[in-house]
């Protein structure tokens, strides 16, 4: 806790910044390498929507997997230490 009463949560705040970072990443890279498959394939823009809609995927599960740990680190610091 610090001197206001409240305990220092800017370490999640700041995963949650970073995620949303992680998404636009994701979602640039999943363009660019799409195109190029698109390019070497000849597919008119399978690749682009398969790797965005992976993407996203692993991201919405990642997201996820960081929220049961959250809920974890709540739970366990609700309960009473002795």
């Amino acid at each position: 806790m610090n001197k206001n009463g409240s305990e220092n949560k800017t370490g999640k705040g700041l995963v949650f910044a970073g995620l949303g970072m992680e998404i636009i990443g994701m979602m640039i890279g999943s363009v660019i390498v799409g195109r190029e498959v698109d390019k070497l394939t000849g597919w008119p823009g399978y690749s682009v929507i398969f790797l965005v809609l992976a993407s996203f995927g692993v991201w919405v599960w990642h997201i996820i997997a960081i929220a049961k740990k959250f809920m974890q680190d709540v739970s366990d610091s609700a309960t009473p230490k002795d």
